[in-house]
């Protein structure tokens, strides 16, 4: 015999189960499939498949982006890592006074750390750290009181480092040029190129580099890529190529895009010996390419094999044809499947034609550059770089370990004499180091775009001045609904307005276009509006007769709400009250579909009561995951937050699994943000300067790795717009790619940043912006600042 609670739950999955057939499936989620696929190439002598490595294959047909869309994108500005971004000992110390310190950690590693503090415009002061280990740099930004000094024992905190003993300070002004050497582990700032030449039909590596000329396709496509210039007595970069006796040939092609300096070696360039079929002087030079481009005759692209071409250093192939008869370049990747992924994807499809070969030349040159970057953090060369970098700093603990002599943490404006002395020594040598460098060649320059790109910088447009401090925000459409101590608003860009009077307390508001829902958290009940009659200007804010009529009675004592932002076409809504969640699912589903009619609107009654849930405390925060898989509520999670602990509660079981407890030196936290894709369901956990990916997909049933970023800020929001993961700091906005973690960009001249929303598009306040056509916050009546609302344009 069934007992009343199961009757009531199966009615109760009856009548979701029915709202879920109503609706229509969501849009496809834009994801890693985009940057290709991995399969097996095989390839032998004698025409029969043989087992070879595995590659990557980017064709072009995964991508949401055309080559049109490509014109006027910031797509082709997204070099990863620009060295202006990651090269900052070279960059922010060399030159200034600056303190560092070494010591080992529980790993018995050693490490160096390098401060130095710098005052802004604003008369503030920036603490710059970077932390040297054997796994690379990392780098933290902090805002300082005053030129107070910042303890050690807490910056390593910050870099979640644990050191045996204290750091000892070295006095050594020469040891500057060791942190220079230790920084240029990172990566070159030069690159040199592989180009090969293949006729039609050809199969064999032998028969590639034996060809002494290339077709007049091939000519035009090797001038597209950079100048011809005689190699003799040539100056700039020569990418391993003799410029004094001409061993390697007469002339080569060089280029130089974005900062950066390339060398191509051409396989018809290089010297041909018709006594040698193996040509071994082309195959010593392009052999050792990490990227290679290959130029195939004919309108298509054959079934290339990256095993043809017999290297265990190439990991990178660009495969390149053009077709006479669509007067196009046509474009393939083969990435060796223990390089990272890198942006950007290939647009769909991957076809660029006469007119727009210059675009096509800069995507190629920032797709290799990024390529050859993301190959230092496959295994290989990951591996050599940690034993490089661990022999290095083993060396400086030896030297420098058991130094005694102090240094004060941070240089005084009170300086004796003797200290004045040794502080114009150790910046003189650090100008000497930057003047050797840059005459070198081999640094960071001020980024540099090519003249046939797009628009290329992110953007900080103002959206509009709002007369007071804002608590919280919410998108609605172009409009933004604020709430600050004024009351709450909705605005426009150019006007402000009043919806709900300021009498009335207002802890939360949420707008769900797609169910035509406004909500709003009072005091104690969660309140329900017609989202529609937002947009009459005529309408007079709501008032508590309003309020009362338009309450959900079962969530009396509600503290906090959220609603489901994943794909999920049903509205679900979870209400803390105390200790319990309360679940509640809208019954008519979304119409968002173009030119459908506006969503009926029930009410207070349109929300079906479903679970109660018992949970340990009254949480801080609450987020809802859906599994889109599956078009049923009983798949979906709740993850609630309380202090430093994240649950991951199931609704329809009720069972609580431990997430995420952050770690005893976490002085900065982020609320958890999801992102979807495919099968896969991942939270971003953000602590101090990092955040952790953490895969609940295992909690269906498929398991998947985590990873974690790293910061140059203490961020206190996270947005995940793909394929960009954005850091909101106090003074900084940073952008780093979702796939890889690399960083694209970092705002760092801004103040007391705010992140207000990022449903639709990202919107924030700070007082000051770096932007001629953003004005600072100027004092309105009270002496309170004016909020000052941005977006950043992606």
């Amino acid at each position: 015999m069934e007992t009343p609670e199961k009757d009531q739950t199966d009615r109760t999955n009856q009548k979701v189960s029915q709202c879920f057939s109503r609706g229509f499936l969501p849009p496809e989620v834009a994801g890693r499939k985009h940057y290709g696929f991995v399969k097996s190439t095989s390839a032998s002598n004698d025409g029969t498949a043989s087992p070879c490595h595995k590659y990557r294959v980017e064709a072009g047909d995964c991508g949401t982006t055309t080559v049109d869309g490509l014109e006027n994108s910031w797509i082709l500005a997204q070099m990863e890592n620009p060295e202006t971004e990651t090269r900052w000992y070279f960059k922010h110390f060399l030159g200034k006074v600056h303190n560092y310190y070494i010591g080992v950690d529980i790993n018995k590693d050693a490490f160096v750390v390098a401060t130095c503090l710098e005052k802004t415009a604003s008369e503030e002061f920036l603490l710059r750290s970077v932390l040297f280990r054997k796994t690379g740099c990392l780098r933290l930004a902090l805002r300082c009181k005053g030129e107070r000094p910042f303890p050690v024992k807490m910056l390593l905190q910050s870099f979640s480092v644990q050191a045996v003993k204290h750091p000892k300070p070295i006095t050594c002004p020469t040891f500057q040029k060791e942190l220079v050497v230790l920084e240029n582990q990172e990566g070159s700032k030069n690159f040199k190129f592989g180009v090969l030449y293949c006729q039609a039909h050809q199969v064999e590596d032998d028969d590639f580099f034996s060809n002494e000329t290339g077709s007049k396709e091939f000519d035009q496509f090797v001038e597209l890529l950079g100048d011809k210039v005689e190699l003799l007595g040539f100056k700039d970069f020569r990418g391993g190529l003799d410029v004094r006796t001409g061993t390697t040939g007469t002339h080569s092609i060089h280029t130089k895009f974005q900062g950066h300096e390339v060398m191509f070696h051409v396989s018809t360039m290089l010297p041909f010996s018709k006594q040698n079929k193996q040509q071994l002087e082309r195959k010593r030079h392009l052999g050792n390419d990490i990227v290679v481009i290959v130029f195939f005759d004919g309108d298509e692209l054959p079934e290339f094999q990256p095993a043809q071409i017999k290297s265990h250093f190439n990991h990178i192939f660009a495969a390149v044809c053009y077709s006479k008869k669509e007067e196009a370049y046509k474009l393939q990747l083969y990435s060796d499947r223990n390089v990272p992924l890198f942006s950007p994807a290939l647009p769909n499809p991957a076809i660029f034609t006469k007119d727009k070969f210059q675009l096509f030349r800069s995507f190629l040159l920032v797709k290799l550059i990024n390529g050859e970057k993301a190959c230092y953090q496959s295994q290989t060369f990951r591996e050599k770089r940690q034993r490089t970098l661990s022999t290095l700093l083993a060396g400086y603990e030896e030297q420098y370990g058991e130094s005694h002599s102090k240094l004060s943490d941070m240089v005084s404006s009170k300086s004796t004499k003797k200290k004045k002395e040794q502080e114009s020594e150790f910046i003189r040598i650090g100008q000497e180091l930057k003047a050797h460098e840059m005459m070198k060649g081999d640094v960071p320059i001020a980024e540099v775009p090519d003249v046939n790109d797009a628009a290329q910088s992110w953007d900080v447009s103002h959206f509009m001045t709002f007369s007071r401090p804002i608590d919280f925000a919410e998108q609605h459409c172009n409009s933004l609904v604020v709430h600050g101590d004024e009351g709450t608003f909705i605005l426009d860009g150019k006007t402000s307005r009043p919806i709900i009077e300021k009498s009335i307390t207002v802890k939360h508001v949420i707008v769900c276009e797609e169910h035509n829902v406004f909500l709003v958290l009072g005091s104690k009940y969660v309140h329900c509006f017609r989202l529609s009659a937002l947009n009459d200007p005529d309408m007079p804010p709501i008032g508590r007769n309003e309020m009362k009529l338009q309450r959900v009675e079962a969530t009396k004592g509600a503290s906090s709400i959220a609603v489901c932002r994943g794909v999920n076409i049903m509205l679900r809504l979870a209400v803390a009250i105390g200790r319990r969640l309360q679940m509640f699912v809208w019954k008519t589903p979304a119409t968002n579909q173009p030119g459908a009619p506006e969503v009926a609107f029930e009410g207070p009654e349109g929300f079906l009561e479903l679970e109660s849930i018992n949970i340990q405390e009254t949480p801080s925060t609450m987020l809802l995951v859906d599994h889109h898989q599956v078009q049923s509520y009983q798949h979906n999670k709740v993850i609630v937050s309380y202090r430093n602990v994240h649950d991951v509660v199931d609704e329809h079981t009720h069972d609580v699994e431990r997430l995420f407890e952050n770690p005893t030196n976490a002085m900065v936290t982020s609320p958890i943000v999801d992102h979807y894709e495919e099968d896969k369901v991942e939270l971003l956990v953000t602590y101090n300067n990092m955040t952790e990916f953490k895969d609940i997909s295992a909690l269906y049933g498929v398991g998947r790795k985590q990873t974690m970023f790293h910061w140059t800020c203490m961020p206190h929001n996270i947005v995940c717009k793909f394929p960009y993961v954005i850091a909101f700091g106090r003074d900084s906005i940073e952008i780093r790619l979702y796939i890889n973690g690399t960083v694209v960009k970092n705002m760092m001249g801004l103040r007391d940043v705010k992140l207000l929303s990022s449903k639709r598009n990202i919107l924030f306040t700070s007082s000051h912006v770096q932007n001629g056509d953003a004005p600072e916050a100027s004092p309105c009546k009270g002496q309170a600042l004016a909020s000052q609302i941005y977006t950043l344009v992606l």
